[in-house]
């Protein structure tokens, strides 16, 4: 996972504080914005979250440098995340860090997930970010799912660009 991330971050997928990705911060802010447009009155203190950062790093006065994160991953996240990935893999699913709201519950979850070779999220590739909307209409057989370009230097500068 720490080689993983190592190279996200270089291909500029990441945050530019890697702690808000591995934190779950950036995605909890997305789906609480996703939550509120579908009328939900949520804060983000009502997002259930699943940090991938280590305990230690979250003490008052750690060391919050690059090299500091990347070798607590290595000692304290891999083992766990690539136990989470064969455990997926022996059901022939994939593992993917996920943003889900349900809307009748109330409730947005944050975190990793194992999900089936057919669910739109398991055919994400590096630079996509997708959504899929499961509703009445759209089941869970047949969801709707919008993909495309997530992230990358070209995605946020066209982003801002429209913005202004």
């Amino acid at each position: 996972f720490s080689c993983a991330f190592r190279e996200a971050r270089e291909e500029h997928l990441t945050e530019p504080d890697p702690y808000e990705d591995l934190l779950g911060k950036d995605a909890a802010r997305k789906a609480l914005i996703i939550a509120r447009e579908l009328g939900l009155n949520l804060e983000l203190s009502d997002v259930e979250v699943e940090s991938l950062v280590p305990e230690s790093l979250l003490k008052k006065g750690a060391d919050r440098s690059w090299e500091a994160l990347r070798a607590e991953l290595q000692k304290s996240v891999d083992m766990g995340i690539r136990t989470k990935v064969v455990e997926a893999r022996s059901k022939g699913h994939s593992l993917r860090y996920v943003g889900e709201i349900d809307a009748e519950k109330g409730k947005i979850f944050v975190g990793l997930k194992s999900v089936p070779p057919d669910h739109p999220l398991a055919r994400a590739r590096e630079f996509e970010t997708v959504a899929s909307f499961t509703t009445e209409r759209y089941t869970q057989s047949s969801p709707l799912v919008l993909r495309g370009p997530g992230a990358g230097a070209v995605v946020t500068a066209t982003a801002v660009f429209a913005d202004l």
